[in-house]
């Protein structure tokens, strides 16, 4: 059964600039060599774009607040070939068992500068686990 869905949208252009501006600011969204496990999909700013983008798509899915206090880094983005994949971490992987989200499917594009992000969470509703 379908949970959750979320989609996000970025500007690849953007990114770079932010990027160009401040080089550790994908060390603050993704774990250590996450976006080099997507090089084969896009260039450096574009896959940057595409894991922010996705892991805002998840946060959508997963219905957390500030105060659930989960990080874009409590999200990977992983390259499964073609597809890719999301694996969640400490308080997304809480978020998710709370919701009774036991899969989420992703799927990215870019487009004319821009990044495409949709998220799928797929579970039982009845596999909650109580906070």
């Amino acid at each position: 059964m379908i949970l959750g869905i979320g989609v996000d949208v970025l500007d690849v252009h953007r990114v770079a600039r932010r990027i160009d501006g401040d080089p550790a600011f994908a060390a603050v969204f993704t774990r250590p060599g996450e976006l080099e496990s997507l090089s084969a999909w896009a260039e450096p700013a574009a896959r940057a774009a595409l894991a922010f983008a996705a892991k805002e798509a998840v946060l959508k899915v997963l219905r957390v607040e500030d105060a659930d206090g989960v990080l874009f880094r409590d999200i990977e983005l992983l390259a499964g070939g073609r597809r890719p994949a999301v694996r969640l971490h400490e308080r997304a992987l809480a978020a998710a068992r709370r919701r009774g989200i036991g899969t989420i499917h992703v799927s990215l594009s870019t487009a004319e500068g821009s990044a495409l992000a949709v998220a799928v969470g797929e579970g039982d509703v009845n596999q909650k686990e109580s906070a």
